[in-house]
């Protein structure tokens, strides 16, 4: 019997995306895998749809997933920064740890991501029954 995770930690989002919006990050994400980092590129395209998908709720304001919008923006730059000039990680100047500095970064945000939505609560804004019911 399989246990069913709480209803406030289900990734509900990802069923209410624009379909054009999951083809252009299918596109990123095959785009991804012919550039210099292909992994840590795909973990950087990949990481804003499930912060959407964990922080945006329909009827309330996208305050948390904003927040974190700015930590991922300062998380991968540089990943596309090196990209942009085809160059490995280790290659752009900042030290041989600069990718796995890049990985840590963005498994903390996602970290901070899963921390969030799990102590917003299942609950909307009383504003929100409204415009969501």
């Amino acid at each position: 019997m399989a246990i069913a995770p709480p209803a406030h930690l289900r990734l509900g989002a990802l069923t209410s995306v624009h379909p054009a919006a999951l083809v252009v990050v299918a596109g990123l994400a095959l785009l991804a895998l012919i550039s210099a980092n292909p992994l840590l590129t795909f973990a950087s395209v990949l990481l804003p749809v499930v912060l959407a998908a964990l922080l945006w709720r329909p009827g309330e304001p996208p305050a948390l997933l904003y927040a974190m919008g700015y930590h991922w923006i300062q998380a991968s730059i540089l990943v596309f920064y090196a990209d942009l000039g085809g160059l490995a990680m280790q290659d752009i100047g900042y030290g041989p740890m600069v990718e796995k500095a890049t990985w840590l970064t963005l498994a903390g945000v996602l970290a901070v991501a899963v921390g969030l939505r799990a102590g917003a609560g299942a609950r909307y804004a009383p504003v929100a029954h409204a415009s969501v019911a």
